[in-house]
């Protein structure tokens, strides 16, 4: 991986943090001018919706849940296609954001809460039962 940074010259922006805590976490999502996300297939999408509870601006693939997670709040690219993907994420950083657009993020992340979807999981499970 080195090799490749040091062809491609961009060794010295690249930071390999190994494992984090989830406060360092938190940390590097408020840090960043935008979260990439080039997920090919992913089950749920956990690190959208990290990113947009700190008020991150994210990009995303459009690839299996990751449509629902981000709804209408976040630009999405093909992750199999690396122009469509180097155009969403330049617009994206050269953008400037509107007022109230990272409180809809973090908004709409909090729609995603463990207790919430378990009681729905809950709820599911109760009129399943009841058939």
């Amino acid at each position: 991986m080195e090799d490749k940074e040091k062809e491609l010259k961009i060794k010295e922006n690249v930071v390999h943090t190994g494992i984090v805590t989830e406060s360092e976490l938190v940390d590097l999502y408020n840090l960043v001018d935008l979260f990439i996300f080039p997920s090919l297939y992913e089950g749920f999408g956990l690190p959208v919706i990290e990113a947009m509870a700190c008020g991150t601006k994210v990009v995303s693939s459009n690839s299996s849940s990751l449509p629902e997670v981000g709804g209408d709040k976040i630009p999405y690219f093909d992750p199999k296609n690396v122009d469509e993907m180097a155009e969403a994420i330049e617009k994206e950083l050269e953008r400037e954001e509107e007022e109230g657009e990272k409180q809809k993020r973090i908004d709409w992340a909090k729609n995603f809460d463990w207790k919430k979807t378990s009681e729905e999981i809950k709820n599911y499970f109760e009129i399943y039962k009841k058939q």
